[in-house]
């Protein structure tokens, strides 16, 4: 996709959100050298999933972008995750709290499904009583045909 058409389309979904909303482009599947056409494109905040990608791109992009981390968080990739990034969206375990010095969002596993990371409810007010760095929570639903099946997990 050209640098032009990724700009429409990242300012299309910005117009969607509206102001106050912070659009984070997942780079899961983008290249390293594909990276320049998000640059290009103005996009201002890039969500990375694995610490040694994102180890990668933020040695060549550097200040091109704001950076999160979006995967599973193992407490041992902190190490990787505190310099490079503003926000983790899936802290998900006491022992990575332990570790990380910047702000998160917690995962939790409202779904009780095996194969979702995430604490459980009730483990929440003691990750929330030792980590100060939480800045909101985050749940993945069950997979749904409706999304209204949805709605009450969040």
């Amino acid at each position: 996709m050209s640098p032009d058409a990724v700009r429409r389309r990242y300012e299309a979904i910005r117009a969607e959100a509206g102001p106050g909303v912070t659009v984070v482009v997942a780079t899961k599947y983008v290249a390293l050298e594909d990276m320049a056409a998000l640059a290009e494109a103005g996009v201002e905040v890039v969500g990375e999933n694995r610490a040694q990608d994102l180890e990668r791109k933020q040695a060549q992009y550097g200040d091109a972008f704001r950076w999160h981390f979006i995967g599973h968080l193992q407490s041992n990739k902190a190490k990787v995750v505190n310099p490079r990034c503003e926000l983790v969206h899936s802290l998900a375990s006491a022992s990575a709290a332990s570790r990380l010095t910047v702000p998160a969002l917690v995962e939790v596993n409202l779904s009780g499904e095996a194969s979702k990371s995430g604490i459980t409810p009730e483990e929440l007010p003691a990750l929330l009583a030792a980590y100060g760095g939480v800045r909101g929570l985050m749940t993945m639903p069950p997979a749904a045909d409706d999304p209204e099946a949805s709605r009450p997990y969040f």
